[in-house]
């Protein structure tokens, strides 16, 4: 005698979304096997769906996290640009001081 399957029958639209989740699933490295066997069929059980849920949960978890860590990313250039404008304006503040130019008028005061 066959096991009988325990889940829910699915709609168009929810098909629709799940195909799309496991396409997104497949392009961040979701076994390809996985998810074509996945594909397949339109009734889906109660372990396949609290896989895929468990899939989406990561992939939404990872894109969190490299959209936090573009921003962190995008901080830290912009940080280090402050920092290196500073430095070279420190640089330069050196240099005309080591040559005894005045800072107010940009003129030699031995001249």
């Amino acid at each position: 005698m066959a096991e009988s399957k325990v889940g829910t029958l699915m709609t168009r639209e929810e098909i629709e979304r799940w195909e799309k989740t496991i396409t997104i699933a497949q392009r961040y490295g979701l076994s390809e096997s996985l998810a074509t066997r996945l594909k397949q069929y339109k009734f889906v059980s109660e372990v396949q769906k609290a896989r895929i849920d468990a899939a989406t949960d990561v992939l939404v978890a990872e894109q969190r996290f490299m959209d936090v860590y573009h921003g962190h990313q995008l901080a830290l250039d912009r940080l280090l640009t402050v920092h290196e404008t500073a430095r070279r304006h420190e640089e330069i503040e050196r240099l005309q001081e080591e040559n005894g130019l005045d800072h107010r008028s940009g003129q030699n005061p031995l001249i």
